[in-house]
């Protein structure tokens, strides 16, 4: 990630960032979303198993190559200079990084799922 000034604002988004990253490092359990993925069942008459697998992991591949170019964006305060942009800019940036973590999280579990299963 590009560097960025370090105002308060970015400071109270580093916060917000490390507390995350804590958590997620603490083994707390991902979306609640996840718990409900509905698995591919490999059988005769569906798609193989080679080809799900090979196509969830482009899938993830492109994802993060995605997430790389993503992280490489600048954001930074000194570029939301109006009353209480930054802020809502901040949330909106977390909100999304929520959704790519969701998309990443879902084709994780369907390829464990796919590599796991006989």
């Amino acid at each position: 990630m590009k560097s960025f000034d370090t105002t308060k604002a970015d400071s109270a988004l580093i916060v917000r960032i490390a507390d995350r990253a804590n958590r997620e490092f603490a083994g707390e359990p991902p979306a609640v979303l996840l718990r409900a993925v509905t698995l591919p069942t490999v059988h005769l008459n569906g798609t193989g198993r080679t080809t799900l697998q090979s196509t969830y992991a482009d899938a993830a591949h492109d994802l993060n190559k995605f997430i790389r170019s993503w992280s490489n964006t600048e954001f930074n305060a000194r570029d939301y200079v109006v009353a209480g942009a930054w802020d809502k800019a901040v949330a909106q940036r977390e909100a999304m990084n929520d959704k790519i973590r969701e998309i990443r999280d879902y084709l994780n579990t369907i390829r464990e799922h796919l590599d796991s299963t006989p």
